[in-house]
């Protein structure tokens, strides 16, 4: 199919500085399977996809949207069924409302950066879409929006199993956005940010626990610390990647959750305050990063079953972190596998006689 296919449709409109300009209104067959939109129609750029423009066209399969358009409008590809893949315009900013809906096939879909709205219900019915990564600009809108303005984009959408948002979106936002869908992953952008202690209504936590695994990623390369940030809400977390660039783990960082079996420590980690881990009932294994500098008192706190501790460095690296000894006090192994061997663990049995006595 050439890129000036005879059988797109057009109407002339107008765009917002009131320049000529070309909406795509639907094709001439309904049962086209492949359709790649022109970037300009009869020398003026095609800037949209209009309302209900191919809704209803089952067969679809494969659309591409050249650079230029700039807003698919309501309805456009309502009821595509076997929809399963479209290619977005870099310039897109607007998706309308049920945009895509009843897109069953539809199980992935990359929106640009340059998104700045997403009307209601876009991704409704959505049944096999997997992951969603939403837009930094469209988040950057939130922050000031009331809960009621904030709209529902993934209703019915069963099979969603990931979210992609900065950080600083709200935790209830985040609930609103994706009512009815219970997607297993997390990835957090800019961990810094996010507020330390939320007040959650029940729903909203309800919500959260469907989550097991969390990833934490950043847009710069400024070494971030945990400071203002706290992961309980989570409570069915099984596997938790955290960013690359974390230099702190602060006090009760990560605590009473119960699914979680291993923990690797970014390589950029230096320093471990106490009682950073908490309460972590099943975690079996952990991994030190060769960076570390200073583990404090009891930074494994009531970690009774962690059975296996790999520290990337050697013993004698490891006798000069502050305090590694004390640090797993509570912890059931006695000895710490550093490269060139075990690190023996005494205090902790020091402090059990002491109890005794």
């Amino acid at each position: 199919m050439s890129l000036n296919d005879p059988q797109v449709q057009f109407k002339k409109i107008k765009d917002s500085k009131h320049l000529e300009a070309y909406s795509v209104i639907g094709y001439n067959n309904k049962k086209v399977r492949n359709i790649v939109i022109p970037d300009n129609y009869r020398g003026l750029p095609v800037i949209s996809i209009s309302a209900g423009a191919f809704q209803d066209y089952k067969y679809l399969k494969n659309v591409t949207l050249p650079d230029s358009v700039i807003s698919i409008l309501d309805d456009a590809f309502k009821n595509c069924t076997s929809l399963n893949n479209i290619h977005l315009s870099k310039n897109l900013s607007f998706i309308g409302a049920m945009a895509f809906e009843n897109c069953k096939s539809l199980e992935y879909i990359e929106l640009p950066d340059s998104i700045l709205f997403l009307g209601k219900n876009v991704f409704h019915n959505c049944r096999k879409l997997r992951r969603l990564a939403l837009p930094l600009a469209f988040c950057q809108r939130l922050k000031d929006r009331e809960a009621k303005d904030i709209l529902p984009l993934t209703p019915g959408c069963r099979k969603l199993e990931m979210i992609s948002l900065p950080c600083w979106v709200s935790l209830s936002s985040l609930y609103l956005l994706c009512q009815k869908s219970k997607p297993k992953t997390l990835q957090l952008i800019d961990l810094y940010l996010i507020h330390k202690k939320p007040v959650l209504s029940l729903k909203v936590k309800q919500f959260l626990s469907s989550i097991e695994t969390l990833i934490f990623t950043t847009t710069s390369q400024t070494p971030l610390d945990m400071n203002s940030f706290i992961l309980n809400v989570f409570p069915k977390l099984k596997s938790i990647l955290l960013p690359s660039s974390l230099i702190t783990i602060p006090s009760f960082a990560i605590s009473n959750i119960d699914h979680l079996k291993k923990l690797v420590i970014p390589k950029s980690v230096k320093t471990i305050q106490s009682r950073a881990f908490h309460y972590l009932k099943n975690l079996h294994a952990i991994q030190l990063p060769h960076s570390l500098t200073r583990i404090e008192d009891e930074a494994f706190y009531h970690c009774e079953e962690v059975k296996i501790v790999i520290y990337n460095g050697t013993k004698e690296e490891l006798s000069h972190i502050s305090k590694p000894k004390l640090a797993f006090m509570d912890i059931r192994t006695n000895s710490i596998m550093c490269v060139d061997g075990y690190y023996h663990i005494k205090e902790r049995y020091t402090k059990t006689l002491t109890k005794n006595l």
